[in-house]
């Protein structure tokens, strides 16, 4: 059973991640006309360690004595 929940929290993860994804490429190219490269990388990266985190925080809730 946990196993389950773990896996529909992961996939409500991934598409609300994947949704973001579509927003943002929609505005890639005003931004890339505001902004440079460089904030572009900073954004994802930033994103990457933000759902990373949430994975790993959602990975000790399930599977260690909290």
């Amino acid at each position: 059973m946990k196993i389950i929940k773990t896996v529909l929290v992961a996939i409500v993860v991934a598409l609300s991640a994947i949704a973001f994804h579509i927003i943002i490429f929609a505005r890639l190219p005003f931004l890339l006309l505001i902004g440079t490269v460089k904030m572009w990388v900073a954004i994802i990266a930033s994103e990457m360690s933000i759902l990373y985190s949430h994975i790993r925080e959602m990975w000790r809730v399930n599977y260690q004595k909290v």
